[in-house]
Order: structure tokens, then sequence, then C-alpha cells
């Protein structure tokens, strides 16, 4: 979906790959069969238009040996996108040890005496905006994220002498 929405999975560029590896030359149809979450970057009319039949499959890969059994129809299992606890924790988990690489030698370099406390900063927004954003009852993440950095904030402004 990220992949999608933000201009890295098109039309485009599903065409563009086609072309590049002759696709069309290898395969006696000229089905595709999608990523669900590729509906905001991939248009099938637009594959249409080049010859190609754009087929949307299920959410996950896992289910995808069941979705060819079943003749290319999803049920309403394969169309669920799970975004539990588990799955926010993990995405948390791979922003909090990327931006910690990112933003900790700078800080290390800059000010070493901050690092531990920059270092929790980064999880603490890594964790927060994964598994706590959903109960805050704005509907912009700018507001979300405002509502986040609130402690931080006031946590700042107090220990200012």
């Amino acid at each position: 979906w990220c992949a999608a929405a933000e201009g890295v999975f098109t039309t485009d560029i599903v065409l563009s790959h086609l072309k590049v590896y002759n696709v069309g030359e290898l395969v006696n149809h000229k089905r595709l069969i999608l990523p669900q979450l590729s509906v905001a970057g991939v248009k099938r009319k637009e594959l249409k238009e080049h010859g190609w039949e754009g087929i949307y499959g299920p959410v996950y890969f896992t289910d995808l040996k069941e979705f060819l059994n079943n003749g290319l129809t999803k049920n309403k299992d394969m169309q669920a996108l799970e975004y539990g606890y588990w799955e926010r924790f993990k995405m948390g988990l791979s922003h909090a040890v990327f931006c910690t690489l990112v933003c900790i030698i700078p800080i290390f370099l800059f000010a070493s005496d901050w690092w531990i406390q920059g270092i929790g900063l980064v999880w603490y927004f890594a964790f927060s905006m994964q598994l706590i954003e959903h109960f805050i009852p704005f509907e912009r993440l700018l507001y979300k994220g405002l509502a986040l950095s609130l402690p931080i904030l006031v946590l700042t402004l107090t220990s200012i002498k």
C-alpha cells in the first residue's frame, strides 16, 4: 500500500518491467495477479489498454495458493488487512531501529551528554505513533503527532531551570 500510494509501485512501473523483461514472450496469457493493496497505484484500465488483464489478488502472499486454487476468487479473509498490535509493534521496532541508527551518530557527536535521552526520545516516538496513535481522537496525522509530542514538550519545559 505504501509503495503504491507513494508512486513507487505504479501502472507505468509494472508496464515498464513487463517490457524490459519480455514477460509477454515468456507466458501464454496476458493476466497479472496484483497485490490487493496496489489499487492506489496500479490501474487495471491502463493495463488493459496495453493488452494486460490486471487481477487484484489477496492482501497477503500466504493466501495466494488458495486464491489460485479457488479460480482467482477471494473470500473475505483474503481481503482483510490485519494491523493489530503485533503488526504495529513490528513496524514501530523497525522505525525505532532505523531512526536510532540514523540519529545516534549526530547526537553522539554533537551532544554526547544527551545521547541516552535522544535514543529514548526516538524510541518513544517510533512506538507511540504505531501503538497509541489510533486511540487519539483526531483524524489528521499532524494533530496526532502534536498530541504525542505534548508529554515531551511538558517534560522539557519543566526541566529548564
